[in-house]
């Protein structure tokens, strides 16, 4: 016992120092934190060469968006460490553009307080084929001025705005970070997944939506599915807004299930310990919503 309490007091002694040390460092710099920023950035402009369907955009921690070209070419900007920088080429009709910087786990960067690295593709027409975005540590903006036959986006850490269209699936997939699609129109299955964050899906077409997550809660806002919607939680809470399709099937460990839907259903819903409140049965196909903490209300616009 003695022992341990040896123990926490040393490692008290060391936060406090550590965070001492952190103070004295914020100072000298006047507390400006792009002082304390790793790498010497500047601003490179890459010219893109021949026709391609394709993007493929491989990110480390930089901010990575798409934007339209106003003068009808297309080019990347990268705000990047002189040390590192992108690799832009055309082959096998993808525009291919790729981080070179290979950071471990324990890299620390203080880039974040203030304007960090990031990749903008400016693209001159609206549509395109395969869009597939993958990253370590930094955002993703998908404007809505374009539209792709697919989209996949994959983040370690970092936040998810897509407002494209596909003619396709639609896959954003992120550990740490939030996610929202709006205004999209999807042809095929929306699948949306996140470890910790929230999930605002609004205005949204597809066939199926699959979206699962752990710790964050999911928000639908007139998204309307002609398949299914698959949903799950262990910690947060499911709502929808307007919503509807053909099944519905919601499940949450820790959180409520609320909300409209639009459009009656045949309800089997249970929760171990909240309250349960839904329509009576409706002429329209099979909703199933389950929790084990947390109560069920939900309801039919118009009635």
């Amino acid at each position: 016992m003695g022992g341990r309490k040896r123990g926490l007091i040393v490692a008290v002694v060391l936060l406090a120092a550590g965070a001492l040390v952190c103070c004295a460092a914020l100072a000298s710099v006047g507390f400006d934190f792009s002082k304390l920023s790793i790498g010497n950035y500047e601003t490179n402009v890459y010219a893109v060469d021949g026709r391609f369907q394709h993007i493929i955009i491989r990110g480390d921690r930089e901010k990575i968006a798409l934007a339209p070209s106003e003068d009808g070419e297309c080019r990347v900007v990268c705000r990047e460490d002189e040390k590192e920088p992108h690799t832009v080429r055309v082959d096998n009709d993808t525009l291919t553009v790729e981080s070179t910087a290979r950071h471990t786990w324990f890299f620390v960067d203080f880039s974040f307080f203030a304007e960090g690295p990031s990749v903008t593709v400016y693209l001159p027409r609206d549509a395109f084929g395969t869009l597939i975005v993958e990253g370590s540590t930094g955002d993703v903006a998908i404007p809505a001025d374009f539209s792709f036959d697919s989209i996949r986006v994959t983040l370690s850490t970092g936040s998810v705005d897509c407002r494209a269209a596909s003619a396709g699936a639609v896959t954003v997939k992120t550990s740490t970070g939030g996610i929202r699609i709006a205004g999209v129109k999807c042809a095929g299955d929306v699948e949306v997944s996140v470890s910790t964050g929230g999930t605002m899906l609004e205005n949204v077409t597809c066939q199926n939506l699959l979206s699962s997550g752990s710790t964050g809660g999911l928000t639908l806002k007139n998204v309307i599915a002609s398949g299914a919607f698959d949903l799950e939680r262990s910690t947060g809470s499911i709502r929808f807004e307007g919503c509807d399709a053909e099944v519905i099937l919601a499940k949450t460990s820790t959180g409520s299930v609320t909300g409209t839907l639009r459009s009656g259903k045949v309800f089997s819903a249970h929760s171990d310990t909240g309250r349960v409140e839904v329509p009576g049965d409706g002429s329209g196909g099979r909703c199933k919503i389950t929790t084990s903490t947390g109560g069920i209300r939900i309801g039919i616009e118009n009635q």
